[in-house]
């Protein structure tokens, strides 16, 4: 299950007389969620997989039971209390109590100027992106208080730094979870638990070639075309890249050295020493 590329857990995640830690992983069916949740498992963590879809996420878990893994699957609206709640109590019943969180959450949606997009729709995507990594991080923390150990890694965005029209949704409530990671990590300092995000640049999901296939009045003619210009050049990373650099970061135990950082992978080598995600097989093709 373990090889060079899939680190074994690091010592400081064990506990006496229990068995493989927890992690919960948010937006699990696909893309980063997914690759990040496969290459913890592949370390040796028992994954709980919390998305929407259903269908997805019985695809991920098959997967990680293939390959000898243990996983649980669990159809959640991550921004919904009762839902978040519910599937807590039902991953500590069947995995235990977690020691990790992974927010990976997100929605892009909706895109256009801000006097032109539903309002509705604004508002659900603060939702998902921005109380979702609340809820969780509200949700787990009393485990990990209790363990004295901990982390919770964020996915966060430059967009959540940089300013970009059109995308005032996704924008903001990644601009609220960067500020979140920062006052969770120092209210934390100290007790054994860590908060963290990465901000892994321009990978290749979904949620890209959606983009990609809204109207140029939505997105803007210039970015529309810089997107896809992104693509046709191959210059999108790979989910699974970014999955296992969050996976070896997690289990290696550095996650519990470094709190309240918010970086990309370039910054968290200049500040952290940790090498940043790189494949040759899987790199996209120029």
């Amino acid at each position: 299950m373990t090889s060079a590329n899939h680190p074994r857990i690091a010592g400081a995640w064990k506990r006496p007389g229990a068995s493989a830690p927890v992690a919960v992983v948010t937006g699990a069916g696909r893309g980063i969620g997914r690759a990040c949740a496969e290459a913890l498992a592949r370390s040796g963590w028992r994954v709980a997989l919390l998305a929407r879809s259903s269908e997805e996420l019985e695809s991920a878990a098959g997967r990680i039971a293939e390959q000898g893994g243990k996983a649980l699957a669990c159809p959640t609206d991550v921004s919904h209390a009762p839902e978040v709640a519910e599937a807590m109590e039902r991953v500590r019943e069947v995995l235990g109590p977690p020691l990790c969180l992974v927010n990976s959450a997100a929605v892009a949606e909706p895109v256009g100027r801000a006097g032109f997009v539903d309002p509705a729709a604004w508002r659900a995507a603060v939702d998902v992106n921005l109380f979702g990594p609340f809820l969780m991080a509200h949700n787990v923390l009393r485990d990990m208080r209790e363990q004295r150990a901990g982390t919770i890694l964020n996915l966060v965005s430059g967009m959540g730094i940089r300013v970009f029209p059109r995308f005032s949704a996704y924008s903001v409530s990644k601009a609220g979870l960067i500020h979140l990671t920062r006052v969770l990590a120092a209210e934390l300092e100290g007790t054994g638990v860590t908060v963290n995000a990465l901000d892994p640049g321009l990978v290749d999901t979904r949620m890209h070639e959606r983009l990609r296939d809204l109207p140029a009045d939505a997105v803007g003619e210039q970015m529309l075309e810089h997107l896809r210009d992104l693509h046709r050049q191959g210059a999108l990373k790979p989910p699974e890249g970014v999955g296992r650099w969050m996976a070896a970061f997690i289990s290696g135990g550095k996650a519990l050295e470094v709190n309240g950082e918010v970086g990309t992978f370039s910054e968290f080598r200049e500040r952290h020493g940790i090498a940043p995600p790189h494949d040759p097989q899987e790199e996209p093709k120029r």
